[in-house]
Parts: structure tokens; C-alpha cells; sequence
């Protein structure tokens, strides 16, 4: 019973009984053919992968399907404010085997209009005013929604790799100020938790109704410790389990692998009859949450909205930092 990872081998060294090491096909870079002759004969040719090795020999890595699942992220609305924009950061989360997210659609209501969003790498902050920080994912335009959020679908979604974040900026080009609705910060609520898959972070409120102005209708371009209101919708890519990244699976799921795997080792029990290649291949084909409580699984109550990682004012006051614009209803 081996563990690793090294290079296929050969034809002759399985053909003389060697203890073939379990490896990954996505894990390889390699030429598969290295050893063949010029005219094609092998001197001591290499594996074939998809005509010779069986599935349970190359498990993949990553789920094959791009978007296993799709989660709605709903933020918290207290109908602070309206003006042109919000501009925040997202981060997403490295607690769960995650290979990536995919940020498919970002859902706002208010008067609308022209809309665009923008996304920057790592963070927003220090790129309110340079454009060229920021590359334009989306352009559109929308009739006014107060009561309902419309989603702006993505043409390309973001990608987020496990613990990346980057920047959105969520912009109308409508004139005044009732064009998006967002939120003061009141701080992390009682309700956060820490875990989820993305978080969305506290941002800015753009005043200006030109992408990176700084000219509002109220003589400034960005108001500071402003909330994101609305949906972001994302797409999961979650990690298959392979030996090598064992440590990024939850408590259970490594207690399941631990058990199967040493009831394999007891001749009197059924799984003892099956190679650790077989056994290997069953835990791959496993859902990372299959051996948690039912209360643990992943909902959209999973997607939190933290009030801050930084070191952002928590005791902010809405009566003393409110914005110059109530939000205003006409329809």
C-alpha cells in the first residue's frame, strides 16, 4: 500500500511485477511519450494514459464540471441610500476544499439606468480614480427597479481561487442620486459568522454619475464605510480528494477516509478484498461534505456578508455619517 506521486511507469517495470505508485493525470506534466524512438518505436516506451491505466489509477483533481452548484448571496437592506455606485471587495473563502469560485451575476435595485460594473484584482482600495486599474465585465441597460433587484449577468464570470479577493464596482451613469441603493456600515452584526464560501466586504458609495469621478453631486466622489446592497450569484468548483490534499477536507471526511482505509487493513472485513487504488477512487468520486451532519451542508444562508476583516471603524454612527440623500421611493 503506497502513497505518492511520481512519474508513470514504464510497460516492462509493470510487466515485471513493480509496485506501481498511485499518481494523478492532472498532477503530470510530463511527456507521456518520452522514450519512444524517432520513428515511433518505443525503446522503452511510456503509458498511455486513456488506453492503458485503469480510471481508478488516474482520479482527477478537480471536478469536471465547472459549475457544481450556484449560490445566491443576499446582503442585508436597511433602505439607507441612493446614489450612482457601490465599489467593495469580495473575498473567497479558503475553509472548504474549494478550487475556485465564479462570480456570475451581481443583482442591484434602484433607479438603474446605464450600468456597468468593473472588476480590479486583490482589493478596490487606492483605485477609486485610476481606470486603468480596472477591467469592464459588464454594460447594459436597465429599466428603474426599486422593490425587485436585477440581475447584471456576467458575460465572462470572475474567478476567485481559494483565499483570492478582488475588487467590484457597481456603477450607473444615471444623472443624480437615486440611481443604486446601498447601505451605511454599521459594523460586523451578531449574526455574521465567519465561515462561508464568499464574503463581501464594506466599501464605498460613488457619488459621481462618470466611472471614477470624483466630482459628485454633493462636491465629493466617494462616501467611505458604505455596505453593498443586493445579490451576487457564484458558481463552485469544489476539490476532489486525492491523498496529497487530505489536510483540506473537514474533520469527517478525513475520520471516513481513515476508517474506511483501516478496515481495509482487517482480513476479516468486506473492503479488505479491494486495493487502495479501488478505495482511493471510491473517496474521489465522494462529495466533500458527504460524511457531514445534514445542519453543516451548504445553503445560501453559507454566503455571509462580514462586516470587516480590516481595521475599519466598528463603532460607526449612521445619524452623524448619513449621506446628504434619503432614499427616496417613485413608484
Amino acid at each position: 500500500r503506497i502513497l505518492g506521486s511520481v512519474s508513470p511507469p514504464t510497460l516492462h517495470e509493470i510487466g515485471r511485477g513493480m509496485a506501481v505508485t498511485l499518481w494523478s493525470d492532472d498532477d503530470y506534466d510530463g511527456d507521456l511519450d518520452a522514450g519512444a524512438d524517432s520513428d515511433g518505436m518505443a525503446g522503452e516506451p511510456r503509458i498511455a494514459l486513456d488506453d492503458f491505466l485503469p480510471a481508478v489509477l488516474r482520479r482527477p483533481v478537480f471536478a469536471n464540471h465547472i459549475m457544481h452548484e450556484s449560490i445566491t448571496v443576499e446582503t442585508t437592506d436597511f433602505e439607507d441610500h441612493t446614489f450612482c455606485g457601490m465599489m467593495f471587495d469580495v473575498r473567497c473563502t479558503d475553509e472548504y476544499p474549494i478550487e475556485r469560485l465564479d462570480i456570475i451575476s451581481v443583482a442591484v435595485r434602484g433607479a438603474l439606468g446605464p450600468m456597468t460594473v468593473y472588476m480590479a484584482p486583490n482589493t478596490f482600495r487606492g483605485k477609486a480614480n485610476n481606470k486603468d486599474a480596472w477591467t469592464l465585465v459588464y454594460e447594459g441597460d436597465h429599466e428603474r427597479s426599486h422593490r425587485r433587484f436585477v440581475p447584471l449577468q456576467l458575460p465572462t464570470p470572475i474567478h476567485l481561487a481559494a483565499g483570492e479577493s478582488c475588487g467590484i464596482f457597481v456603477h450607473s451613469a444615471r444623472p443624480g442620486d437615486s440611481a443604486v441603493v446601498y447601505d451605511n456600515f454599521r459594523g460586523a452584526r451578531p449574526g455574521d459568522r465567519e465561515r462561508g464560501l464568499l464574503t463581501i466586504l464594506p466599501g464605498m458609495a460613488a457619488l459621481d454619475c462618470r466611472p471614477f469621478g470624483n466630482t459628485g453631486l454633493w462636491g465629493e466622489g466617494f462616501r467611505d464605510r458604505r455596505e453593498f446592497v443586493g445579490e451576487i450569484e457564484v458558481g463552485v468548483r469544489w476539490r476532489l480528494w486525492n491523498p496529497e490534499c487530505h489536510d483540506a477536507f473537514s474533520v469527517s471526511f478525513r475520520r471516513a477516509a481513515r476508517c474506511l482505509l483501516l478496515c481495509a487493513t482487517r482480513q476479516d472485513c468486506i473492503v479488505h478484498a479491494l486495493s487502495d487504488a479501488v478505495l482511493f477512487y471510491v473517496l474521489n468520486m465522494c462529495r466533500w461534505d458527504w460524511f457531514e451532519p445534514p445542519a453543516s451542508e451548504i445553503t445560501d444562508e453559507d454566503v455571509i456578508v462580514q462586516g470587516t476583516t480590516d481595521n475599519l471603524m466598528n463603532d460607526f454612527d449612521s445619524e452623524e455619517d448619513s449621506d446628504a440623500s434619503p432614499l427616496l421611493w417613485d413608484d
